[in-house]
């Protein structure tokens, strides 16, 4: 695997994103070419100051997929020797979750644009690392995490981790950029969650006595399987949908079922 660039703190810059209308223009009410059906994740509250962009896209990246897992739990995942995860850290965090994903070959917007069309058709998430216009570290890679969630006409659509999204363009003068992105990885499934069979979730509160979440099914699907406990529960559908709450720091999985 090739190796990967450190990745500048997840906390600053936020005041990038707001000032940057002409790059990263705020995604728009007409409905994108492609896009996934989830919910922008912000960093948890407990992150560190230096931030947990990619515990936080990894989180997202997972909803999307069937499985809730906390941002500390991603975190301890890719057992860093700092308080957040590095771009060489999000594999080995990948992996010790049980996550299967195929990373893109090629560099540059274009080939980020077609990567992320083809995996949102295919109701994959993209985790991709960034850079953030102006930047302070010219020679880094990368100075943040995100989650590509879409296209729309020549754009793409990003999940911010601040708990926004974004339609960046090819070349955006301010703000987010994936001018010469590189780092992008496709997450295709959950170890334990058949293919097809994981409920879309999307996190409704978050609070210490534990998080409620929404998961929701095709139609065809009459409960959805919650491995928080042994053996599973399962818990009913209503209009393809149910509202679970799991431990905060648990990694759950929610299969759709008839």
């Amino acid at each position: 695997m090739r190796p990967f660039v450190r990745s500048v703190s997840c906390a600053v810059l936020v005041l990038v994103l707001v000032l940057s209308a002409r790059g990263s223009r705020a995604a728009e009410a007409d409905p994108p070419e492609a896009v996934l059906a989830v919910t922008p994740v912000a960093q948890a509250p407990e992150s560190p100051k230096e931030g947990w962009c990619g515990e936080a896209a990894i989180q997202e990246g997972l909803l999307a997929l069937g499985a809730y897992v906390s941002q500390a739990r991603v975190n301890r995942a890719g057992k860093p020797s700092h308080p957040d995860l590095y771009a060489s850290e999000l594999p080995a965090a990948l992996l010790a979750l049980g996550v299967e994903g195929a990373w893109m070959k090629a560099r540059g917007f274009d080939a980020v644009r077609t990567f992320t069309a083809e995996a949102v058709s295919r109701g994959r998430p993209v985790v991709a690392g960034v850079k953030l216009l102006p930047t302070a570290h010219p020679s880094w890679g990368l100075d943040h995490f995100v989650v590509l969630v879409g296209v729309r006409g020549p754009d793409v659509l990003v999940d911010t981790t601040w708990g926004t999204r974004v339609s960046v363009t090819s070349a955006p003068p301010r703000g987010i950029s994936l001018a010469g992105a590189f780092f992008a990885v496709r997450l295709e499934r959950v170890s334990g969650l058949p293919e097809g069979e994981g409920a879309v979730l999307s996190v409704v509160s978050d609070a210490a006595a534990g998080v409620v979440v929404r998961a929701v099914c095709p139609r065809s699907a009459g409960r959805v399987r919650v491995d928080d406990v042994a053996p599973p529960r399962d818990v009913p559908l209503v209009s393809g949908e149910a509202r679970v709450t799991v431990k905060r720091d648990a990694f759950v999985r929610f299969r759709c079922m008839p």
